[in-house]
């Protein structure tokens, strides 16, 4: 199996003028993460890139099986 090239993330301009961030695979060029919340400058877009991404590394990964959704444990 060829390694992978990774990812990569990209900040653009939606239609909406609002700034939107999403995280695209180098492999097959498609997107696999996005953040769904628009930003009033690019810059307050990439600053919650850095925090999610902080976030996302620190963060338990938990298996959540059918019975288990919407946070009813």
């Amino acid at each position: 199996m060829a390694k992978s090239r990774g990812n990569q993330v990209e900040v653009y301009e939606g239609a909406d003028g609002q700034w939107y961030w999403r995280v695209r695979s180098l492999d097959n060029h498609q997107i696999t993460m996005t953040g769904g919340q628009g930003y009033a400058t690019p810059s307050n877009a990439r600053r919650a890139v850095r925090r999610g991404a902080v976030t996302l590394a620190l963060a338990p990964i938990t298996t959540v099986t059918p019975t288990h959704r919407n946070g009813d444990y």
